[in-house]
């Protein structure tokens, strides 16, 4: 299984609009407009890109083959050498699916939510795997990863709503985490949930922060569905806004429940997660430093959001030359350690004369200390740029400072604005209080629609214009 990419990245690809790229198609309304990448997972020289291609009324664009797609990575442009619909081509999914078993969810719901689920294990074909979880006081496993239907149907019936609190940031986490302990599973991967979006844990203490930092370790899409709050209160309504946007930065989906039934839009969800086109595309010249790269698909000139990839070293050893240098290196240690015995065992008795030699008992003068210990890297800070008005982003950490501008070596890189200067602004922390200030001239970026002073203050939910672009500046966990 190749590795899934990372995110928080310091380096930032710039890609160009790719001049003459289409391909003539029937009807307008099978032009893509949308490229949405779902998951990439990189062992060098192959990439695959798991990814949703929709037209301008939100449908998927059908009958999509390889010469329709162009990839951009680390500053290059790569043939795609296929490209599949998912369904095709016989893989399965691997489903985290959670369920809401606290006291805020009313009894009708809960049983509308366990028989949604029901249908769609009874959906689940050969090669998937389903997972679970219960979100109540804590996070707990109902059923681990399995292909049994009659287990997990066991086990949904087993679930109870006995739970007082809702710990959905922890069981998230959980979910993600479940994915690197499960042993093989396939690629395609999805976590489910519906929920008020309502977090109160008061036990393990998991925050909107946590999810995120897993999300970018992770990379497995969040698919959930928010159900509003009767009557509706700003706290809830903020919970559902923090939920759909871990869902979008995770490149899955939100649904608000509304008047629709459960078991639609789970079938809404199962539909999208099965409808993808899957890549495949081969870097020879990548470098494999082990470094995030920007990472780009074009469907006939409509290209996707950059996201980031660690682009490591590939692992070429077959699993039979791995064992065998194992031994090697055992057999070497057990040589060594027998000349080792052995040249101390003839010291000890002397010359052939058989008398001991004397031996020094002088005291043994104190080893030199240890070297300090190397100071760790402080924990920074996540932020996000959301083009406002779309559903681009733009990500890094901030630990001292990050530059913002049109270079590719700026930690946010905005490509193909040619009003954004080179090295356009950036942003720094001082005294626990961020700030932004111009890098190309006076005046150049604005915030909350007015010239910033020199050295400006930035909270979150800042409007800030650069060039042409508008962004709401998202920190930490405003995220």
């Amino acid at each position: 299984m190749g590795r899934p990419l990372g995110n928080c990245a310091k380096t930032l690809v710039s890609v160009a609009v790719l001049a003459g790229f289409a391909v003539a198609v029937p009807a307008a309304a099978q032009q893509p407009t949308v490229v949405k990448l779902q998951q990439v997972f990189v062992d060098l020289p192959s990439i695959k890109v798991y990814m949703d291609v929709l037209d301008a009324n939100g449908k998927p664009v059908p009958s999509l083959v390889a010469a329709d797609f162009k990839a951009a990575v680390a500053d290059r442009w790569l043939p795609v050498k296929s490209v599949t619909q998912f369904q095709s081509t016989g893989q399965g999914v691997a489903y985290a699916v959670l369920i809401d078993t606290s006291l805020s969810i009313s009894m009708k719901r809960f049983e509308e939510i366990r028989a949604a689920v029901a249908l769609w294990i009874d959906r689940l074909g050969a090669n998937d795997r389903m997972a679970l979880l219960r979100v109540g006081t804590k996070p707990e496993f109902a059923q681990r990863f399995t292909a049994s239907h009659s287990d997990l149907i066991a086990a949904l019936n087993g679930l109870k709503q006995n739970s007082d609190r809702t710990a959905l940031y922890a069981s998230l986490v959980a979910a993600m985490d479940s994915y690197q302990t499960a042993g093989a599973l396939p690629e395609r991967r999805a976590i489910v949930v519906l929920t008020d979006g309502v977090d109160d844990d008061d036990t393990t203490g998991r925050t909107s922060d946590d999810v995120l930092k897993k999300i970018n370790d992770s990379r497995v899409p969040i698919y959930a569905i928010g159900i509003t709050a009767v009557p509706p209160t700003p706290s809830a309504d903020q919970s559902l806004k923090t939920l759909a946007e871990l869902a979008a930065l995770s490149n899955g989906l939100y649904l608000p429940l509304g008047r629709a039934l459960i078991a639609d839009l789970y079938e809404e969800i199962r539909q999208v997660i099965l409808r993808v086109y899957v890549g495949s595309l081969s870097c020879d010249s990548c470098p494999h430093d082990g470094r995030p790269y920007g990472f780009k698909m074009v469907a006939r000139g409509v290209g996707s959001d950059v996201e980031q990839i660690i682009l490591l070293p590939p692992d070429k050893q077959e699993p039979w030359d791995k064992e065998l240098r194992v031994w090697i290196i055992l057999a070497l240690v057990v040589v060594l350690a027998s000349l080792v015995i052995g040249w101390f065992l003839k010291r000890r008795k002397g010359p052939e004369t058989g008398i001991l030699p004397i031996i020094d008992l002088s005291p043994v003068p104190d080893p030199l200390p240890p070297f300090p210990p190397s100071p760790s890297r402080p924990p920074g800070i996540p932020i996000v740029f959301a083009v406002v008005g779309k559903q681009k982003k733009y990500q890094a950490e901030l630990v001292d400072r990050i530059v913002v501008g049109r270079g590719s070596l700026c930690a946010i890189s905005i490509p193909g604005d040619d009003s954004v200067a080179e090295h356009h602004c950036e942003i720094f922390q001082r005294d626990g209080l961020l700030y932004i200030r111009d890098l190309d001239k006076p005046g150049a970026t604005s915030i909350n629609g007015a010239p910033m002073g020199p050295n400006q203050k930035l909270q979150s939910g800042d409007k800030i214009r650069l060039g042409g672009t508008d962004f709401h500046i998202l920190v930490g966990a405003s995220k």
